[in-house]
C-alpha cells in the first residue's frame, strides 16, 4: 500500500512568510508606541501614588510626611534627573529623612523616563497632618512635576499638579518637539 505523502510547497511557503513580513512591519511600530505610552503611565501612576501615600500618612498618623527627589541612602537630593525618589515620615518637618526606617517608599523610574520639578518639587514636599502640601520651611506648597519618555517618538508627558490642599490632578500634554522641563 503507497502512503501519500503531503507537505508545503516552496511558493506556500514564500507566501506565508511574506504575509508574516508585512504583518510585522505594521504591528511592532504600535507595539512599540504601547510599550513607551505603557512606562509613561506606568512612572506617572508610581509618582501619584507616592503623593497619595504621603499626604494620606501624614492625615492617619498625624505626622508630616515628605516627598522629594532622593534615595533611602542620601536622603532629599533634589535631582529629579536620577529618576529616584522617596516618602518618608518627617519628624523634624525639615525635609530630609532621619533614618532609613522612616522611608515608606523609595522608587527609581525607567532609564527612559525623565522628570523635573517646579515649587516645591525643587526641595521636598511635606504633607502636614492636615493633609495640606508646604515646603519644609512651613511656606504654601503648590507644583507640578512633568513626566517625560525620552524614546522613540513620543512627544507626551505627563504632569501632576499639587494644589496646596495636598490635592493631586493628572494632566495629559503634548508637545511639538522634545518634552522639555519644567
Amino acid at each position: 500500500m503507497a502512503s501519500k505523502l503531503g507537505g508545503w510547497t516552496l511558493v506556500e511557503l514564500l507566501i506565508v512568510l511574506a504575509i508574516a513580513g508585512v504583518t510585522a512591519v505594521i504591528a511592532v511600530p504600535a507595539l512599540r508606541d504601547t510599550l513607551i505610552h505603557a512606562r509613561l503611565a506606568t512612572a506617572s501612576n508610581e509618582l501619584a501614588h507616592g503623593l497619595y501615600v504621603a499626604r494620606q500618612t501624614a492625615i492617619t498618623q498625624q505626622r508630616p510626611t515628605s516627598l522629594c527627589a532622593g534615595n533611602a541612602v542620601l536622603g532629599c537630593t533634589g535631582n529629579w534627573a536620577s529618576g529616584e525618589w522617596i516618602v518618608f515620615l518627617d519628624h523634624h518637618h525639615s525635609g530630609q529623612p532621619q533614618a532609613s526606617t522612616d522611608v515608606l517608599v523609595s522608587r527609581t523610574a525607567h532609564r527612559d523616563v525623565s522628570i523635573s520639578g517646579s515649587g516645591p518639587f525643587r526641595t521636598a514636599v511635606v504633607f502636614s497632618p492636615i493633609g495640606i502640601s508646604q515646603l519644609p520651611s512651613g511656606a504654601f506648597g503648590a507644583g507640578r512635576l512633568r513626566i517625560c519618555i525620552h524614546s522613540g517618538r513620543s512627544r507626551r508627558a505627563t504632569e501632576l499638579v499639587l494644589a496646596a490642599s495636598g490635592r493631586v490632578r493628572l494632566e495629559r500634554k503634548e508637545f511639538d518637539g522634545p518634552c522639555p522641563s519644567l
